[in-house]
């Protein structure tokens, strides 16, 4: 019985050893020991490195990525620049579609429409003014927008830092006869630029025309007002005129307007040299603000 015994725990005793890595043995077998280590394996490109091998440095990429972005970005560069100049024109193109008035060839308008009868009356003078001056220079041209200026632009103001030694024929002194009015620079610039182009310039003078009362308003810069002037010279023209408006056409975004003016003199008084019976030709054309300026004024003499 006790043999029994110690046999069994020194089958028990074997078989643990198992665990521990020494051999044991059962029924007179010897049984190397069991691991539970899993063999390393290498991996599939393994390649021993010898103590004495050098070791290089990754190899560096390629400057060909380099020239690709440089590559790619002048390309974008170039193809935004293409749809932004494609759109520039596209944009033109449509303001010129979109005028009133657009044909490749010249085109007779009818002179009562309303476009041609509201360019012609931004020019349109009567005998008194033409009287005063027909010359179609700076001071005509101002005294052309200030022309443009609503009446409900004009408020009642009075005569400070008015300068009566000015002009000779204009004076400021308010009295119950007279008030003078006056308007900001700024509406004046505004219907200056309306009239001849938003790129257009002018100095800020006196608003006259030639000598006489036509006009009548001084600038006062620390006012920033051009403010009236009671005139005291009375000059009027004993000749007649009359003034058609012959012929309206158009070609792309430009109207042309042809004026016949005749001079006639009575017995008393011979027409002034400076007036010229003949043909006025005004030259209007679509900026790009949608509005049609005037960029020329030539007379071909009748006689």
């Amino acid at each position: 019985m006790n043999n029994n015994n110690q046999v069994n725990n020194q089958n028990i005793n074997q078989v643990n050893n198992t665990n521990t890595g020494m051999y044991y043995q059962n029924n007179n077998v010897v049984y190397p020991p069991v691991n539970n280590v899993q063999p390393q394996t290498q991996p599939v490109n393994y390649q021993p490195i010898s103590p004495n091998q050098e070791i290089k440095p990754p190899e560096k990429k390629s400057n060909s990525v380099v020239y690709l972005l440089i590559f790619i970005i002048v390309l974008l560069g170039g193809a935004l620049f293409f749809i932004s100049s494609s759109n520039s024109k596209v944009i033109e193109n449509l303001k010129y579609s979109c005028s009133p008035v657009y044909e490749t060839e010249k085109t007779e308008l009818d002179v009562n429409s309303t476009l041609v009868q509201e360019l012609y009356s931004k020019v349109k003078t009567s005998s008194k003014e033409d009287f005063a001056s027909n010359t179609f220079d700076d001071e005509y041209k101002l005294y052309l927008a200030y022309r443009q200026i609503l009446e409900s632009e004009k408020y009642v103001s009075n005569c400070s830092l008015y300068d009566n030694n000015k002009k000779e024929y204009y004076s400021c002194v308010e009295s119950k006869d007279f008030v003078p009015r006056a308007f900001k620079k700024d509406v004046l610039v505004r219907e200056y630029k309306r009239l001849f182009g938003e790129d257009s310039s002018f100095n800020l003078n006196d608003i006259s025309l030639g000598y006489s009362c036509f006009g009548g308003f001084q600038y006062i810069s620390s006012r920033d007002e051009y403010v009236e002037g009671e005139c005291s010279i009375r000059k009027n023209s004993s000749y007649e005129v009359t003034k058609e408006l012959k012929k309206a056409t158009s070609t792309l975004n430009v109207v042309v307007l042809e004026e016949e003016v005749n001079y006639y003199e009575n017995e008393k008084t011979d027409v002034p040299k400076h007036l010229r019976s003949g043909k006025y030709t005004y030259t209007f054309k679509l900026d790009m603000n949608y509005n049609y300026v005037l960029v020329d004024r030539t007379f071909e003499p009748k006689y």
